[in-house]
Order: structure tokens, then sequence, then C-alpha cells
């Protein structure tokens, strides 16, 4: 909290991680926060979804993945229970 201006000071709130990134299709996504997400879409660079994850019960850990999907840039859409977040992923 700023106390000068009496406004909440803005941090990045992301707590998912994709590790490695860039990989190969195979990566763990990782969440450190306390909030569940509800789903992720992993959206190709015409905007078609590629794939999409359901979230899990478990807010935090990690989860190991195995995509299917061609080499490329995809936009992971996460959606948590009160915002949505967009990260870039790398598949070689």
């Amino acid at each position: 909290m700023n106390y000068l201006t009496s406004t909440q000071d803005i941090t990045p709130s992301s707590k998912i991680t994709f590790s490695p990134n860039p990989n190969n299709g195979q990566f763990r996504i990782i969440n450190s926060s306390q909030d569940d997400w509800n789903k992720i879409e992993f959206i190709d660079q015409t905007g078609k979804i590629a794939k999409t994850i359901m979230g899990q019960s478990n807010a935090l850990g990690n989860i190991e993945l195995q995509l299917q999907i061609n080499s490329g840039v995809y936009y992971a859409k996460i959606y948590w229970n009160k915002k949505v977040e967009i990260k870039k992923i790398i598949v070689l």
C-alpha cells in the first residue's frame, strides 16, 4: 500500500510457470498459488485451441504434461476463479 496516495501497489500476480520453456511438448505446470485454476487452453498463433487441460482440486503442486502438438509458439490461457491470464509457450 502506498500511504501517500492511498492506492494499492500493483505487482505481478502470476503464480503459474511452465518448465522448461521452450520445450518439446513435455513440461510441468507449476502452481505456487493458493488459488485454484479452472482450466488452461493452449492456443496456436491462428487462434485455434490446440489442447485444453481442466483444473486440479489441489491448488499447490506440479502437473506433468505431454502435449501431442506441433512445434510452434502457443499461448496458455489460464482461467482462474476471478481472472484470466495468458503466457507464451514455445514447443520445439
